[in-house]
C-alpha cells in the first residue's frame, strides 16, 4: 500500500490550534463543574464534551469523541497543542494538559472506562475496540474543508453496514467509522462512484482509506476493498481493480502509467479485459496475463483492432530494440510491433515474422520494419524493411531477400515473383570466394557483388540450372555463372568459369562443354 508523501502533523498543528488562549468549544453537552490541574486561567473554560461519550482521543489541536451510538465530535483546543491526554480524578474523567502550561478537565458522565495509553503528544481514554481518527486528520488537513466536515458528522450515524461500519452521510461525500481500520472520508466524484457500483454492499466494499493526493499529477484516489479510484479534472473518476490494478501497481501506479481514462471494459474475447489511461492500456487476458502498451506502439495495435486483430493480447511490456533506446518492440500472441522515430510502428506476425527472426530481427541483416504486411493477388504477402524485404508465397513460405549486393533490385527487374516466382530459400551470404546466392521458384541469382566494388547479379534458370545443380552448384567442375544465357543456333548456352552449358530446344537436352 502507497502512503501519502504528505507532512501532515504541521498541518494538523496549524488546522487544530487558535492563539490567544481562546475557550474550549463543543458541539454538544453543557458546561459543569470540574476541577482541574493547577490554576488555569481565566478564559480557559471547562465543557462538557458529551454526556454519551464511551471514547476520547487526544491528538495535537484536537479532541474527538466516540460514542456507542456512532456520534462523532471534534473538539479544537484553545492555544498550544496538546501534551497528554491522561485519567482524570475519578473513573469519568479526562484531563488534558497543554503545551504552554494550561491544563483542564473534560467530564465524562457515563464514560465505561477502559485501559488508558497516555503519551506525549497523543493518548487515548476508555478507547479499547474503537478505532483510531488520526488518520482521518492526517489525511484529511490537506482536503479542502475536511477537519470542518468531521465537526459537521457530530450526528447520529445515517446508516450501519453489514459488517458494524457506521456511516455518517455528508452533502459532499460521507465519513466511515470502520472498527477495524479507523475513520474514512470519501467525498465528491469518488463517493458518487462508490455509491453507482453499489456502495460498502458493491464490488467496491468498505473505504480503506480516505483521500490522497496522487504524487505526480493533479489528481486524488481513495482505496477500497474492491479497488482504488482515481479522479482527475480532465477525466472524472474510475476505478482500477483486480489483475488490472495489480498490474498497474507493478508499473508504478500513475507514476508509471498515469491517470485512468476509464472504467475497465470487458469482457472481451477469451474472456479479457482492458483499461485504458493517460499514460498507456494495460491489458489482461487468462492466457497472457496483465501487459502495458503504450505510445506508438499502442496506436498501432489500435489501428489494427486492438484484442480483436491477428495480434491477440499483449505477452510481455514494450521492450529496448537498440538504437540507444529510440527504438522499441513489443510481442503479442499473434506477432509483434516494432517501433522507432525513424521507421514509425508497424506488425510483424506469422511466417514473416519468423523468417525476420532467421534474419536477426531488429539487429540482423533487415533491421526495422517500415510498412505493414501488403497482401498479393495470387495469396501471397510481402513487407518491407530498411535493409530489403520478406516475401511469403502461396507454397513456398517466407523468405527475405536483401537489398545489399543488388540481388532485391536484380529480383524486381526480372518482374518480382510474377517473373522467375518467389523466393525458395534465405540469401546464401557467405559462399566460396565471397560469392552470394539466393534460390527462387524459377531461378537462381548468384553475384559477388560489394557496395565497393559492384558486380553483376546473374541468373540462372531453368534447364540449364537443373543441369548445374545436379552437379554440385558452384562446388561443381563448371564453378560459378560468369554471365547469363545467351543466344546460340538452336538454343542458348551459358559460361562457368571452367566450362559451358548448352540447351538444345529441339532435344530438350543440356550438353556440356
Amino acid at each position: 500500500m502507497r502512503t501519502s508523501t504528505r507532512s501532515t502533523t504541521g498541518e494538523r498543528a496549524r488546522a487544530g490550534t487558535r492563539r490567544g488562549g481562546a475557550a474550549v468549544t463543543t458541539v454538544l453537552g453543557a458546561a459543569v463543574a470540574a476541577t482541574v490541574l493547577g490554576a488555569p486561567p481565566a478564559s480557559a473554560a471547562v465543557r462538557d464534551l458529551d454526556v454519551r461519550a464511551s471514547c476520547v482521543q487526544g491528538l495535537p489541536g484536537h479532541l474527538v469523541t466516540f460514542t456507542s451510538d456512532g456520534t462523532v465530535t471534534d473538539v479544537r483546543l484553545p492555544s498550544g497543542e496538546l501534551s497528554a491526554v491522561e485519567p482524570g480524578r475519578g473513573p469519568r474523567a479526562v484531563n488534558f494538559r497543554l503545551t504552554d502550561g494550561q491544563g483542564g478537565v473534560f467530564q465524562l458522565l457515563d464514560a465505561t472506562g477502559g485501559v488508558v495509553a497516555a503519551s506525549a503528544p497523543v493518548g487515548s481514554y476508555g478507547c479499547d475496540g474503537w478505532p483510531s481518527v488520526e488518520r482521518y486528520l492526517a489525511e484529511g488537513d490537506d482536503l479542502p474543508g475536511a477537519p470542518q466536515a468531521l465537526t459537521r458528522l457530530s450526528t447520529a450515524p445515517s446508516a450501519t453496514t453489514a459488517r458494524g461500519v457506521l456511516v455518517h452521510r455528508a452533502a459532499d461525500g460521507a465519513f466511515y467509522l470502520d472498527p477495524r481500520s479507523g475513520g474514512h472520508v470519501v467525498r465528491g466524484a469518488i463517493h458518487d462512484l462508490h455509491l453507482a457500483a453499489g456502495g460498502t454492499s458493491g464490488w467496491l466494499g468498505h473505504p480503506l482509506t480516505s483521500e490522497f493526493g496522487v504524487s505526480t499529477l493533479d489528481g486524488l484516489y481513495t482505496r477500497f476493498e474492491g479497488g482504488t479510484v482515481y479522479w482527475s479534472a480532465f477525466a472524472g473518476a474510475h476505478a482500477v481493480r483486480g489483475a488490472i490494478a495489480a498490474g498497474y501497481a507493478a508499473r508504478d501506479y500513475e507514476r508509471g502509467t498515469g491517470l485512468p481514462l476509464t472504467d475497465e471494459f470487458g469482457p472481451l474475447l477469451r474472456g479479457g479485459f482492458g483499461q485504458h489511461f493517460t499514460g498507456g492500456s494495460l491489458f489482461w487476458s487468462p492466457d497472457s496475463g496483465v501487459w502495458r502498451v503504450r505510445g506508438a506502439i499502442r496506436d498501432e495495435y489500435a489501428r489494427l483492432g486492438w484484442d480483436r486483430s491477428v495480434l491477440g493480447y499483449p505477452v510481455s511490456d514494450e521492450d529496448d530494440a537498440g538504437r540507444g533506446g529510440f527504438a522499441q518492440v513489443q510481442h503479442f500472441q499473434g506477432g509483434s510491433i516494432y517501433s522507432s522515430a525513424r521507421s514509425g510502428a508497424h506488425a510483424v506476425r506469422g511466417a514473416i515474422r519468423d523468417a525476420y527472426d532467421r534474419a536477426g530481427r531488429e539487429s540482423g541483416y533487415l533491421v526495422m520494419p517500415v510498412a505493414g504486411e501488403v497482401a498479393l493477388p495470387d495469396g501471397g504477402a510481402f513487407q518491407r524493411f530498411e535493409y530489403g524485404s520478406i516475401y511469403r508465397g502461396p507454397r513456398t513460405g517466407a523468405h527475405y531477400v536483401l537489398e545489399a549486393r543488388g540481388v532485391l533490385d536484380r529480383w524486381g527487374e526480372l518482374g518480382w515473383e510474377r517473373g522467375i516466382g518467389y523466393p525458395t530459400s534465405d540469401p546464401f551470404i557467405q559462399l566460396r570466394d565471397g560469392w552470394s546466392a539466393q534460390h527462387f521458384e524459377r531461378g537462381s541469382l548468384y553475384t559477388r557483388s560489394y557496395v565497393d566494388d559492384p558486380r553483376p547479379v546473374l541468373l540462372v534458370k531453368g534447364a540449364i540450372r537443373d543441369h548445374w545443380a545436379s552437379a554440385g552448384w558452384e562446388n561443381s567442375r563448371f564453378g560459378y555463372p560468369t554471365g547469363e544465357e545467351v543466344p546460340v543456333p538452336g538454343g542458348v548456352r551459358q559460361d562457368f568459369e571452367h566450362g559451358s552449358l548448352t540447351y538444345t530446344w529441339a532435344t530438350g537436352q543440356v550438353t556440356a562443354s
